[in-house]
């Protein structure tokens, strides 16, 4: 097996007013690369989806040296990891052309029955995978530590937010905290984020969300029905510090 590869421009669709790589551009860019390299290795579309069965990510992790900025050229690289018991890890690498390492990511993946919307572990899914170790693999994502929550709101998932799996996407769980974030972190560099699933999310169900924040960093947690859909941290640099 060998790892998949994709070069890619930044766009201005992808790109923030400060002309850097939007959050949920990046972990888009990373979902579709690992899309991409599960149809090539047999269990995409017709192993999976075309069966009833979903690919859903449960929990994320990205350690941010810097964003690309517009029209910058970089190469993602991802592979999957050694499959645990219910998960299947995968790896990211975002690098320039000339082998600057921009981001290193993992995502846990599982295997979910579209119907009943319940786990399934990989033999019950039919879905074999082997995983490859290069030596530049990531640690595992856990859970995000929360702090105090000081702030609370509401959202309520929209028709524009849902994917092929009827729920809201794991990208756009970015795009939300972007939104609602204090306004100061948007001038200093992300440096890592972890995000963790509890659940779906799915149309007009409305999230009941908890935000606060530290020094350098913004927590926010959001629940449906008393359920826990999931949880996210973000962790900034010094202002500047990209520069």
């Amino acid at each position: 097996m060998e790892v998949y590869r994709r070069e890619y421009r930044v766009s201005i669709s992808d790109a923030d007013p400060r002309k850097e790589l939007r959050l949920a551009s990046l972990f888009r860019l990373f979902q579709e690369g690992a899309t991409a390299h599960a149809d090539l290795l047999g269990v995409g579309t017709g192993a999976t989806l075309d069966r009833g069965i979903l690919w859903v990510v449960t929990a994320q992790r990205a350690h941010i040296t810097r964003m690309p900025r517009y029209e910058e050229d970089v190469i993602l690289t991802t592979w999957p990891g050694e499959p645990t018991h219910a998960f299947f890890p995968r790896h990211y690498l975002l690098r320039t052309p000339s082998g600057e390492t921009l981001v290193r990511a993992c995502a846990l993946w599982v295997l979910m029955d579209g119907t009943t919307r319940k786990m399934l572990l990989p033999k019950e899914g039919a879905v074999s995978l082997t995983g490859l170790t290069t030596g530049e693999e990531s640690s595992l994502p856990t859970s995000p530590k929360m702090g105090t929550f000081t702030g609370e709101s509401a959202f309520t998932v929209p028709y524009s937010y849902l994917d092929v799996n009827g729920h809201m996407n794991n990208v756009r769980y970015f795009d939300l905290a972007e939104d609602i974030h204090p306004a100061e972190f948007r001038t200093r560099p992300l440096r890592e984020v972890t995000i963790k699933y509890g659940g779906e999310a799915r149309l007009g169900e409305t999230l009941d969300l908890r935000t606060g924040r530290e020094e350098d960093s913004f927590f926010l947690s959001g629940e449906t029905g008393g359920k826990r859909v999931f949880r996210l941290r973000m962790e900034y640099g010094p202002r500047g510090s990209n520069e």
